[in-house]
């Protein structure tokens, strides 16, 4: 008796590499960015803290030659280059969480594309399509712990 091999085309574990490490691939050069914000969003708090304790300090001069409104103006872009370096963090931090709740339920549907087209047509068994999931879920944990910490 002759065992009889199937072929899947594509087979499954091509099929699974290139979805599961092209965003693994991308998902470092986008959490670099961080760190330059969290350096300048360091320092624009820190700018704006010792610039409230030199007005503290030197409020005494500042109201002898009627400086309030320039000190005034002075804390307020501080103020707001902190306020918009916080947004642009959150922002960073919500497009990133975007990515990775899209990628974990894209991956659930790519399997099924792969073999669909082949089941469908008769090609393989039903048993192929449980295999086919399970091969590329485990391709895609090993290849996606990027992504998913």
């Amino acid at each position: 008796m002759q065992i009889q091999k199937e072929v899947l085309d594509p087979p499954p574990f091509s099929s699974a590499c290139v979805p599961a490490s092209a965003p693994t691939s991308c998902t470092p050069r986008a959490q670099r960015c961080p760190g330059a914000r969290l350096r300048a969003r360091a320092r624009g708090q820190a700018d704006f803290r010792f610039g409230l304790v030199r007005l503290r300090e030197g409020a005494e001069s500042v109201a002898f030659y009627n400086g309030a409104a320039r000190e005034r103006k002075y804390a307020g872009r501080q103020f707001l280059a902190a306020v918009q370096n916080r947004v642009a963090l959150l922002n960073f931090e919500r497009n990133l969480s975007f990515f990775t709740k899209w990628y974990r339920y894209l991956v659930q549907v790519i399997p099924a594309l792969v073999i669909a087209p082949q089941y469908f047509a008769g090609a393989v068994p039903l048993g192929a399509i449980s295999q086919t999931f399970f091969s590329f879920n485990h391709v895609l944990n090993d290849l996606s712990i990027i992504v998913n910490e």
